[in-house]
């Protein structure tokens, strides 16, 4: 079953992630008028006005997916955002690992929820977050962002769905046929303030630093102004705006 081959609206619902957790099936897309309990990165909640943005999630059964090969994954769903985003807008970018930034504000949010099998990734959960119509979020939020804001147009959600799912199959499928280093160069094409200069806040001090590769494991790979050169993982480091 491919990627949106039988697709379930919810008026309202938690998480739409947490629906294909208790309701798994292969290919099926979720996608929600409103979350009570949307989740972001870090344990993060996301938040999103109703009826008026992107809320979905998919199930998708590997068939041979290795486990140490689980960030292509995150590459992949990465670069689809990234591709359904620039039809409409300009400067969009990948904020490792997989947040979706357009220059410097925060546009969508990726999930990725993994069940693994011995050495390999049985199936995974994609949530994916895109805000479309919201013009007003909560003052905590730091450099949100959407398409509305950015364009001034107003879009009709469930057709811009449609398109987002056919750019996730083209990039699903690259990864099934083991495109890797056609996934890992488009990435690194789109990444956010690759090569430059950044401030990141590492042991709750703030450092400067420019991103230089990611690891196959996905770590982020840093060379300091001193040249030391050093790998960290997700929860170990923060961009510093």
């Amino acid at each position: 079953m491919q990627i949106g081959s039988k697709i379930i609206y919810l008026d309202k619902i938690d998480s739409t992630s947490n629906y294909l957790k208790n309701n798994f099936e292969k290919g099926l897309v979720v996608y929600a008028g409103e979350q009570t309990g949307g989740r972001g990165q870090r344990t993060n909640r996301w938040e999103s006005e109703a009826a008026k943005n992107i809320l979905m999630s998919t199930a998708l059964l590997h068939s041979s997916l290795k486990a140490e090969n689980q960030f292509f994954l995150s590459k992949a769903v990465s670069l689809a955002v990234y591709d359904f985003l620039s039809n409409y807008v300009s400067g969009v970018k990948i904020k490792w690992p997989n947040d979706i930034y357009i220059f410097d504000k925060k546009i969508a949010g990726i999930l990725i929820e993994n069940n693994l099998r011995g050495a390999n990734i049985y199936s995974s959960v994609i949530g994916i977050g895109i805000n479309i119509n919201q013009e007003h979020f909560p003052e905590y939020l730091p450099n949100p962002t959407s398409l509305s804001c950015l364009t001034g147009k107003t879009y009709e959600p469930e057709n811009l769905l449609n398109e987002l799912i056919e750019n996730l199959k083209m990039r699903y499928s690259q990864l099934e046929k083991k495109q890797y280093k056609d996934l890992s160069t488009s990435y690194f094409q789109h990444l956010y303030r690759f090569k430059i200069e950044s401030n990141f806040l590492i042991n709750n001090k703030i450092i400067k630093a420019k991103i230089i590769d990611i690891e196959k494991n996905g770590k982020l790979v840093l060379q300091f102004t001193d040249n030391r050169i050093k790998s960290y993982a997700f929860k170990e480091l923060e961009f510093v705006y």
